[in-house]
């Protein structure tokens, strides 16, 4: 094996230190990954009105040219 991937002896203790320390970052872990979440939801959301947005200007666009046509040769 080589160095980076050599196991933890099992005898090996943890500290309470340690034990806090890697609650407090799993806790950070969580929240960040939270807050990443509810901004890709805002994103997704935000996206959504504006492709509903686009697609209602496009059908617009669609219809305005027959009915400028049918008055035009009316």
């Amino acid at each position: 094996m080589n160095k980076k991937s050599r196991p933890v002896p099992a005898h090996h203790p943890v500290s309470p230190a340690d034990l806090q320390l890697a609650a407090e970052l799993g806790k950070s872990l969580l929240e960040r990954n939270r807050d990443l979440e509810q901004g890709l939801q805002q994103m997704y959301t935000t996206n959504q009105e504006q492709l509903q947005e686009i697609e209602l200007v496009h059908c617009t666009k669609q219809t305005r040219v027959p009915l400028v046509f049918l008055l035009l040769t009316s």
